[in-house]
C-alpha cells in the first residue's frame, strides 16, 4: 500500500493481514498444521470474523462522532473566551481569558495523544476522541482571536470608543470553506477523476514535508528573534503561500480517503475505524488553520 503524507498513516496500519489461506496459496507447508482442516474452519468463521473488521459505514459514525467532539469543545472554548452581550446577542470582542491557554494547551495535549495514537493505534478508540476535544480547544481559542482581531463595531457605533463584536463572519466563512473543500475533494474521488498513484503520493509526501519543514523554521526563528519573511504577511506573495498551503492540505484529504477505503477492503481491525477518523480529522484541523489565516490575511487588506 502506498502511504501518505498525513503522519498518521505512515505506518501502513490499514495493509492487509496475513491469513492461511494466504500461507495455503504460497505452498509453504506449516510443520504440524492439517492447512485444509484449518481453512474449513477459517471458512465457518468468517461471518463472525465480519463483526470485527473496518468497514465504511463505521468509519463515518467515528469520524462524525469525533467532528463533534471537536465542534463541542471547540464552542466552549469559544465561549470561555469571548464574553456575551446579552442586549445584542453577540459575543464581546474582548477576553475574559487569554486565548493563548486554550491553544497552547490544546496543541501541545493534542500533539501528545496524536504521537500516542500513530505509534499505538490499537489505543485509537480510546486516545482519538480526547485528541478531538483537545483540538476543539485549540481551535476554539484560534477561532475566538481571529474573531476579536478582526472586531466589527456594536449595533450603529461607530467603533470609536465603544464596545466592538466579535466577527462571526470570518469563523463562519472558514468553516464554510473548509466544509467545502472537503466534499469537493471526496467528490473528486469518489468519481475517479483523480486516481491516486505512486507519483501522486510521492508529489503529496514531498509537498507537505517542504511546507512542514518551512513552518518549523519560521517557528524556530520566532524563537530566537528571526522571521521568516512573506509567508505570515497580507502581500501578495503571503496570501500566494496560504493557498498553496490550502492546495496540498486538500490534496492531503484525497490521500486519506483513499487509505481509509484500502483499509476497509483489505479487512483491517475494527479499531481502524476510530484510527481512520483520526487521521481524517489531522487533516481537517491542518486545513480549517490554513484557511482562517488566509481570510485574515485578506481582511488585513481592507
Amino acid at each position: 500500500m502506498f502511504r501518505t503524507a498525513n503522519p498518521a498513516m505512515r505506518n501502513d496500519p490499514f495493509g492487509p493481514a496475513q491469513t492461511w489461506d494466504d500461507v495455503s496459496r504460497s505452498g509453504r507447508a506449516v510443520p504440524g498444521v492439517d492447512l485444509d482442516a484449518t481453512n474449513e474452519s477459517a471458512a465457518a468463521a468468517k461471518p463472525k470474523r465480519a463483526a470485527g473488521v473496518m468497514t465504511m459505514g463505521g468509519t463515518v459514525q467515528k469520524s462524525l462522532f469525533l467532528l463533534t467532539v471537536c465542534a463541542a469543545t471547540a464552542v466552549w472554548a469559544w465561549n470561555m473566551i469571548l464574553p456575551f452581550d446579552p442586549e445584542t446577542g453577540a459575543h464581546l470582542a474582548q477576553f475574559k481569558m487569554n486565548p493563548w491557554l486554550p491553544i497552547g494547551g490544546g496543541l501541545v495535549v493534542g500533539l501528545v495523544l496524536a504521537l500516542v495514537t500513530i505509534f499505538k493505534p490499537r489505543l485509537a478508540p480510546v486516545t482519538s476522541p480526547f485528541y478531538a476535544a483537545a483540538e476543539g480547544f485549540l481551535l476554539g481559542g484560534l477561532s475566538a482571536f481571529y474573531a476579536a482581531a478582526f472586531a466589527l463595531p456594536k449595533g450603529g457605533d461607530d467603533g470609536l470608543g465603544g464596545m466592538m463584536h466579535a466577527n462571526y463572519a470570518i469563523i463562519l466563512q472558514a468553516i464554510l470553506i473548509t466544509l467545502g473543500i472537503t466534499g469537493a475533494m471526496l467528490a473528486v474521488y469518489g468519481t475517479g477523476l483523480v486516481k491516486p498513484g505512486k507519483k501522486f503520493y510521492a508529489g503529496v509526501m514531498a509537498a507537505t514535508g517542504g511546507v512542514m519543514i518551512v513552518y518549523l523554521i519560521s517557528w524556530i526563528g520566532m524563537l530566537v528573534g528571526f522571521r521568516v519573511p512573506f509567508i505570515h504577511e497580507s502581500g501578495l506573495l503571503g496570501i500566494g503561500f496560504s493557498l498553496l498551503v490550502i492546495g496540498i492540505a486538500s490534496m492531503n484529504l484525497i490521500l486519506d480517503f483513499d487509505i481509509i477505503a484500502r483499509g476497509v477492503q483489505n479487512r483491517a481491525p475494527k479499531y481502524m475505524e476510530w484510527y481512520g477518523g483520526f487521521t481524517l480529522l489531522v487533516t481537517l484541523v491542518w486545513l480549517y488553520i490554513e484557511v482562517l489565516r488566509l481570510l485574515g490575511k485578506l481582511q488585513s487588506r481592507d
